[in-house]
C-alpha cells in the first residue's frame, strides 16, 4: 500500500511540474515610462502578483509612450505602457494594438497633474491666459487637449492661447525664468517645485473629473497567439492595482526606488490610483476631448480601443 501511496504520489508531481515549469517560462517583454501614474507594474514585481500568474516580465523604461506604441507594432515588445489618447490616434491610423489592461486613473479629488505658474504670476483666472504661453509635453497630447478644455470651461479661449512643447522635467525651470507664462506638471515634478511655484488650475479637469490616463496595450497579433497569457496578465495588474490604492505607504518605497526619487518627496506627493476593473465610461471622455480638439479626426466607442477579453 506505501509502495502505491509513492507511486500514486510521484506521478501526481511529474503531472504538475510540466505546467508549472511552463508557466515560469512564460516572459513578457514589456516597455514602460517611469512615473508613479504608471508604477502599478513595479508593484506587481515586487509583490510577486506577476510570478504568482507564472510571468516573468523583461521589463524596458522608455522616456515616451510614442515610442513604446512603436516598439509594440514592431514586435520588439510584446506589451507597453501607453496613454489612452495616444492609443486612439494610432487606431485611428489602423494599428493594430489593442487595451489588455487598464491602468492609473485621473480624478479631480487627487490630482497628481496640474498646471502650474511662477509664485510671483499675476494670473489667476483661466481668462487671464489669453495671450499667454502655456508648456506641454507634446502637442495635441493629453496635457495639451486637456489644458484647452480647462481653458474653455472657465471662461477663456483656448484658440487664443500658445501652447510650447517642453519635457514634463524642464516646465518647472521654465515658468520660473518666465520662457512660459504656465505649464502642465505632472508629479514628482510638481512636489519638488513646489517651493518656486503655485498652483493654478487643475488642468486635466478640462477632460473629466475622472478618467484613465493609461493602459497596457499588445499588438492584435500577440494577442492572439497568447490569450491565455495576456488574461493572466490583465488579471496580476488587476491585482496589483487593487492592492496598491490600499498600500501606498509601501508603494512610496517601491516608487522612490523605481523613478529614483528622494523617498520624502514621494511621501509627501499626490499619488497615482489604479482601476480596479474595465469601465468605459473612464475611457469615452479622453477619445471625445481628443476628437474636439484636434488630436483625433472623429468621435468613436471607447470599447473600440479594448481587447474583446479584456471587457470581461
Amino acid at each position: 500500500m506505501k509502495r502505491r501511496t509513492l507511486v500514486l504520489g510521484l506521478s501526481a508531481a511529474f503531472v504538475q511540474l510540466p505546467r508549472r515549469v511552463l508557466a515560469a517560462d512564460s516572459p513578457i517583454r514589456l516597455g514602460n515610462v517611469a512615473l508613479d501614474s504608471s508604477s502599478e507594474i513595479f508593484s506587481a514585481m515586487s509583490e510577486g502578483f506577476l510570478s504568482r500568474a507564472g510571468i516573468d516580465v523583461q521589463l524596458q523604461n522608455f522616456t515616451n509612450g510614442s515610442a513604446i506604441a512603436a516598439a509594440v507594432v514592431s514586435g520588439s515588445l510584446d506589451v507597453g505602457g501607453s496613454n489612452v489618447l495616444s492609443l486612439a490616434s494610432a487606431h485611428e491610423k489602423g494599428l493594430p494594438l489593442k487595451i489588455i489592461g487598464s491602468g492609473a486613473v485621473y480624478t479631480t479629488k487627487n490630482p497628481t497633474t496640474v498646471m502650474l505658474v511662477a509664485k510671483n504670476s499675476k494670473l489667476r483666472t483661466a481668462r487671464d491666459l489669453n495671450g499667454t504661453t502655456i508648456g506641454v509635453n507634446v502637442l495635441k497630447g493629453i496635457a495639451h487637449i486637456s489644458a484647452e478644455g480647462w481653458v474653455d470651461k472657465n471662461g477663456g479661449d483656448s484658440k487664443q492661447v500658445r501652447f510650447v512643447e517642453l519635457p514634463f522635467s524642464a516646465t518647472p525651470a521654465a515658468i520660473i525664468a518666465g520662457r512660459v507664462d504656465a505649464g502642465v506638471v505632472p508629479e514628482p515634478f510638481l512636489t519638488q517645485s513646489k517651493n518656486d511655484t503655485r498652483f493654478f488650475a487643475k488642468s486635466y479637469d478640462g477632460i473629466a473629473d475622472r478618467w484613465m490616463i493609461d493602459a497596457y496595450i499588445a499588438n492584435e497579433t500577440w494577442i492572439a497567439a497568447n490569450r491565455d497569457l495576456a488574461r493572466r496578465f490583465a488579471q496580476a495588474m488587476r491585482q496589483a492595482g487593487t492592492w496598491a490604492n490600499h498600500h501606498q505607504d509601501k508603494t512610496a518605497e517601491i516608487v522612490s526606488k523605481a523613478m529614483n526619487v528622494d523617498l520624502s518627496v514621494v511621501r509627501s506627493m499626490a499619488r497615482a490610483s489604479f482601476l480596479e476593473r474595465t469601465d468605459l465610461s473612464v475611457v469615452q471622455p479622453v477619445v471625445d476631448a481628443g476628437a474636439q480638439y484636434g488630436a483625433l479626426t472623429a468621435r468613436f466607442p471607447a470599447s473600440d480601443l479594448f481587447n474583446p477579453d479584456a471587457l470581461h
